[in-house]
């Protein structure tokens, strides 16, 4: 048993532990079974400098953090930097799927409307409208002569909007298309539909950057691992 080995044992231990991981989760990650990751923490075997790559790129840590050697300032530099990039990008990259799925399931939705007078009118086309053309539900009840509280509660909740109410709403809401530009609610419609779409391809087009950074930073830190490990059986 090498004292280099339970150096670097108990250092994949701790941070095992403190990134939340199992012995059979961290042995999954870098392909080896529970029982290797046992040994190795244990200090009974000694790592390839393949599988200390993908320990330390599974761990997130730098080389010589894993093996509590003394690496070159200037390479622990460069892989945290690479690692802060990487976090970031990562967060960007959820967060812009998750817009698109928002894009995505508005966009179902407007492909469902047949018909935009159709009675009763469809809720959700209508929230869409109040929201686009801003337009206030004490605004609209207003212009409706009806109480706030039945315009707040035909949309918000699951009470049907009668047909009546359905066409002095339509009507209205024609009014208000016309006083922003649109001469009828399909030629709203389809703009909208056509705004959503473009900023749906927008946002593709940014995920996709940053997979490729991500790609590409992930490559880099690779190589920059095994510099540092060179570096050190070098200098030993």
């Amino acid at each position: 048993m090498s004292p280099n080995n339970n150096i670097l044992g108990a250092n994949v231990r701790r941070l095992r532990k403190n990134r939340g991981m199992t012995q059979k989760g961290l042995g999954k990650a870098v392909f080896h079974e529970e029982t290797w990751i046992s040994k190795l923490e244990n200090g009974h075997l000694t790592p390839s400098p393949e599988d200390c790559l993908k320990l330390a790129q599974t761990l997130r840590c730098d080389l010589s953090e894993l093996k509590g050697s003394n690496s070159s300032n200037d390479f622990r530099a460069l892989h945290h930097q690479i690692l802060e990039r990487l976090t970031t990008i990562e967060t960007q990259i959820e967060i812009t799927e998750t817009i698109i799925q928002a894009l995505e399931t508005d966009l179902s939705a407007l492909n469902k409307f047949s018909s935009f007078f159709a009675a009763p009118l469809k809720k959700h086309f209508l929230v869409i409208l109040l929201e686009k053309l801003r337009i206030s539900h004490t605004n609209l009840a207003e212009r409706l002569g009806v109480s706030v509280s039945l315009i707040s509660k035909s949309i918000s909740n699951d009470l049907p909007i009668s047909e009546n109410l359905a066409k002095k709403i339509s009507s209205r809401i024609e009014s208000f298309l016309f006083f922003k530009g649109f001469s009828t609610p399909k030629e709203f419609l389809d703009f909208y539909e056509k705004d959503l779409a473009e900023c749906r391809l927008n946002l593709i087009k940014l995920r996709d950057s940053l997979h490729e950074e991500k790609i590409t930073l992930t490559a880099s830190d690779e190589t920059l691992i095994k510099m540092s490990f060179d570096s050190e059986n070098s200098d030993n």
